[in-house]
């Protein structure tokens, strides 16, 4: 009577790891997409609140009648800022002669390039009223 080897042979023992070298390379590399990521989506969102706290910096120097520079520059992190305020193109939102579009255009450095990001809102501005 022949006796059954039990076991798995060399061949099989190779290609177990080869599959496994396959699954683990594509694991890090997604690791490496989801980490990139995240990085950028933290430097989006610090950067916003700079931006929000400019829109507010505005409406205070506008509420107490002081200038304000249309460019800001902010050093930490990097971003540059680029005020602007024009009346609405739309012809839906034309005919409102009280609404103004104010814009801010920002840029900053990543290890990609530059990413420019523009922001916008509109803003309800009545005129004072001339008494008689």
């Amino acid at each position: 009577m022949k006796s059954a080897k039990s076991g798995l042979s060399f061949v099989e023992v190779i290609i177990a790891v080869l599959m496994l070298g396959i699954a683990t390379t594509s694991l890090v590399g997604l690791q490496g997409v989801l980490i990139r990521g995240v990085f950028s989506a933290h430097a989006l969102i610090d950067r916003l609140g700079f931006i929000r706290s400019y829109f507010v910096e505005i409406d205070r120097d506008r509420l107490f009648a002081t200038a304000t520079s249309p460019q800001k520059v902010i050093d930490d992190p990097s971003l540059v800022m680029n005020y602007s305020q024009k009346k609405p193109v739309s012809k839906a939102l034309a005919s409102q002669t009280h609404l103004i579009v104010e814009h801010i255009e920002a840029q900053w450095p990543t290890p990609f390039g530059t990413r420019k990001d523009s922001f916008a809102r509109v803003s309800f501005r009545p005129q004072k009223e001339k008494k008689p």
